[in-house]
This record gives C-alpha cells, sequence and structure tokens, in this order.
C-alpha cells in the first residue's frame, strides 16, 4: 500500500476544510481553503476569482504577465 494514504481521520479533516482546487498549466492540481491564498499562489486577484466564480462552480483564469490558464474549482 502506498505510505502516503491518509490513514487518520485528523489530517483526513484537514484536507476536507479546502474549499477550492487549482488545476495549473502543467496539469497538476492543488487543494486551497481560501482565495486569498490561490491569489498569492498564481497572481490572479482574489477579486477576479470571486466575481467569476459567482454564479457557477468553476471557472478558468489567465495571467497577465505570462498569459498562463488556471482551473480554479469551488467545492
Amino acid at each position: 500500500m502506498n505510505e502516503d494514504n491518509i490513514r487518520m481521520e485528523n489530517v483526513m479533516e484537514k484536507y476536507m476544510k479546502n474549499k477550492y482546487i487549482v488545476i495549473f498549466p502543467d496539469k497538476t492540481m492543488m487543494m486551497f481553503n481560501s482565495l486569498r491564498n490561490i491569489e498569492k499562489y498564481i497572481d490572479v486577484s482574489a477579486s477576479t476569482i470571486s466575481k467569476k466564480l459567482k454564479n457557477v462552480d468553476r471557472c478558468t483564469c489567465k495571467t497577465k504577465g505570462t498569459d498562463y490558464v488556471y482551473g480554479v474549482i469551488s467545492l
């Protein structure tokens, strides 16, 4: 069995507190608990992401300087 598997409930609870999944241009994914944390990581403002997620549960965001596209999913 994989040693990276979660075997304790308190560890799983930490992951379950996350509210967003971000898909990066290299197709990797990461979980975040706030839009502010996403903003720091992908250089797209939290307010921009919030506006795009207002009536939907997923959106794409493009950075201005690099033109990378990120996917954001609200859980």
